[in-house]
């Protein structure tokens, strides 16, 4: 891990818990690490991967690239090597005019694409052309996606501090929450899905807690200009966030 320690901070990261490994968006290049074993993924300065996710079985890592296109690969792990295989791709992101970069999430039955456009698209994991669209998040980009423990539940945010919730199944917003005020960087549910976290980069810096169920909030901490939060982990009986 200390080879990426520099970039972490800046790159995008996903990890693989079923498989132990990491992969990391650096120098236009997605790199996959386990222990000691290093594999490139994809490898492109024309048009580099802009966020990525594995799947929640841990055999598939999707991609997005700054031109819109998405793939999945098929991974194969064994002690010595990191084998990939391009298993399924789609140009049609692009072709609906969405922005240069998405923010990705998936679940055991879709795929969630945000863009920069503030557009969100639903795709079907055993249908990749079943698509539904998300359209009333504002025209702002989409800095977030978050879905609930029990996959029924969609959290999205945007630039404008805009937070707002969907039943995964309704492209109509549940509510929305302008509570925030420049932007957030950083959603999680809470493990009952009753409740959700959220930390902004604005003037406030502000990371806080809001109840679902009573539609009520409450900040957890203040922090001081220049610092802003990057991510946020929802544990047992813990928050952990972590900031620039």
């Amino acid at each position: 891990l200390s080879d990426f320690q520099v970039d972490l901070l800046y790159e995008p990261l996903a990890y693989n818990q079923r498989q132990d490994c990491f992969a990391i968006i650096q120098n236009s290049s997605v790199v996959l690490t386990k222990r000691n074993i290093t594999h490139t993924l994809i490898s492109d300065p024309k048009y580099p991967p802009t966020a990525i996710t594995f799947n929640p079985e841990g055999t598939a890592l999707l991609v997005s690239l700054e031109n819109g296109h998405l793939g999945s690969f098929d991974l194969h792990f064994d002690q010595h090597s990191i084998d990939s295989r391009l298993s399924w791709e789609s140009d049609e992101l692009s072709s609906q005019h969405f922005a240069q970069r998405n923010h990705l999430l998936i679940s055991d039955a879709y795929i969630f694409v945000g863009t920069e456009s503030g557009r969100i698209c639903r795709i079907t994991r055993s249908n990749s052309d079943e698509r539904k669209f998300y359209e009333s998040t504002g025209d702002k980009p989409i800095l977030g996606l978050a879905l609930s423990p029990d996959g029924q539940s969609l959290l999205t945010t945007n630039a404008d501090g805009l937070i707002t919730l969907f039943n995964v199944n309704n492209p109509n917003p549940l509510f929305q929450l302008q509570s925030i005020q420049i932007g957030v960087k950083g959603l999680v549910f809470s493990p009952c899905g009753r409740y959700f976290a959220a930390g902004d980069y604005g003037w406030d810096r502000r990371l806080v807690l809001f109840s679902i169920e009573n539609q009520e909030i409450k900040e957890i901490s203040s922090h001081k200009l220049g610092v802003q939060t990057t991510a946020i982990f929802w544990g047992k009986d813990y928050i952990l966030s972590t900031h620039t």
